[in-house]
């Protein structure tokens, strides 16, 4: 921005970009990233004239095209989600998985997702749908050989809009925090997400706490913002790894009551 010379150029002073910035506000501290970014839209439209902003709370959703939505009902018809668990009625619950992350400092062990997601699938009657893009097809695989029940597998079959329209269908998705896990937010589906680097004040789903359950690794370092970390081969970072298994069971046990059978949209 700084070289195509716009002339307003407002963000965040940090040490690396303060010297590009024609207004630079200082980061402030336990507030969510839209928040933040709401703060910086205020300043740019107050130097364009616009004061009287009437500031409300942003509800965020996502609207998938016909298309997607055609996409998702065959998808989920190809995996018989409807029909997948062994002597129940039509229609049981499916809880979603998306295991990766944009960072490996994020990733939990696959293993330990299997663990949970036997535990909630056996408690209440549940099928299993795993997401993913296509470079978490190894991530995957090593979930799918440690569950004891079947599951549906769409790793790197879907964009954005047709994920976003087979989550909406979930009776709840769980995983580190990443996109796919805010796509189900905006679809108005309860999510359980694991933190140990990322920070929940900024990055948990906004505006929707009592819907969404969050569990941080117990480290003092928690939180840290470290997330362009290099992958450590076969084994998870310290932070994640002090996540037990236990206690996202039980966070996935209460968010289950709590939200009672119907999605956060009442959809």
């Amino acid at each position: 921005m700084f070289l195509s010379g716009v002339p307003l150029r407002v963000g965040y002073s940090t040490p690396e970009t303060a010297p590009f910035l024609t207004h630079g506000q200082q980061l402030p501290e336990a507030k969510h990233s839209v928040e933040h970014n709401l703060s910086l839209a205020e300043i740019a439209l107050a130097e364009l004239g616009y004061t009287d902003l009437n500031r409300r709370v942003p509800t965020i959703k996502f609207d998938p095209t016909v298309e997607d939505r055609t996409e998702g009902a065959r998808l989920w018809t190809l995996y018989r989600l409807d029909a997948r668990v062994s002597g129940s009625e039509d229609n049981p619950p499916v809880i979603a998985v998306a295991p990766g992350a944009g960072s490996p400092a994020k990733v939990w062990d696959p293993e330990c997702w299997a663990l949970v997601i036997d535990h909630l699938a056996r408690r209440f009657g549940a099928a299993c749908l795993i997401t993913g893009t296509a470079s978490e097809k190894c991530l995957a695989d090593r979930l799918v050989a440690a569950l004891s029940i079947p599951a549906a597998v769409v790793v790197g079959e879907t964009s954005v809009g047709v994920l976003a329209t087979l989550l909406q269908r979930c009776r709840l998705v769980i995983g580190p925090d990443n996109g796919a896990l805010h796509l189900a937010a905006a679809m108005g589906v309860p999510t359980m997400r694991l933190y140990g680097p990322a920070d929940p004040v900024r990055f948990a789903p906004y505006g929707l706490e009592d819907a969404h359950s969050v569990v941080q690794t117990p480290r003092l370092c928690a939180a840290c913002g470290y997330l362009d970390l290099p992958l450590l081969p076969s084994r998870m970072y310290p932070c994640m790894a002090d996540i037990t298994a236990e206690a996202v069971i039980l966070a996935g046990r209460r968010l289950w009551a709590a939200t009672d059978g119907s999605q956060v949209n009442g959809r």
